[in-house]
């Protein structure tokens, strides 16, 4: 976590043992994504991805509010549902999108805040892949920590995912 004078800013970097274009495609196929992407626990709904400058996406996840970052905790299944649009694509080496949750588990319903994830993919050598996620702006600190715990989670899940698909 950083903290800039225009606002609290996310930065993840994690390793993974794939080339980038594998990294990439995990973050583009819309079954790919929706295979690894939320937290541990989580279980994809709906997962549409419209990969071009411009074209939107979408997620609405399942699972119970324990798995959910700075959700109220419960036991009762939540329906977690965040959409964006995509700002730049250059494959294999960085992906930028808007992120916004919605206040309902309905696409239709309004969003929050909204932040920018950039996620640039660096191949390394031994042809692996160091990804570098930066999410900016949030509002408060709460919405940061919930947003790192997820995204570790989430990159948790990604590392299995890219093991399994060797």
């Amino acid at each position: 976590m950083a903290q800039s004078a225009s606002g609290l800013i996310l930065r993840i970097s994690r390793k993974f043992d794939a080339p980038a274009d594998r990294v990439f495609t995990a973050w583009t196929d819309p079954d790919n994504f929706g295979a690894w992407f939320g937290p541990v626990g989580m279980k994809k709904l709906v997962c549409e991805l419209d990969v071009r400058v411009g074209g939107n996406w979408r997620y609405m996840g399942e699972g119970r509010a324990r798995n959910i970052p700075g959700a109220r905790q419960s036991t009762e299944p939540v329906r977690p549902t965040v959409s964006g649009k995509y700002l730049e694509i250059k494959p294999p080496h960085r992906l930028v999108f808007t992120w916004a949750w919605h206040e309902e588990a309905d696409f239709a319903s309004p969003r929050g805040h909204e932040s920018v994830v950039t996620v640039q993919f660096n191949e390394t050598d031994d042809e692996r892949t160091d990804v570098v996620l930066t999410q900016a702006v949030f509002k408060d600190e709460t919405a940061l920590a919930a947003h790192e715990s997820g995204w570790t989670g989430a990159f948790d899940k990604l590392a299995e995912f890219l093991g399994r698909a060797a």
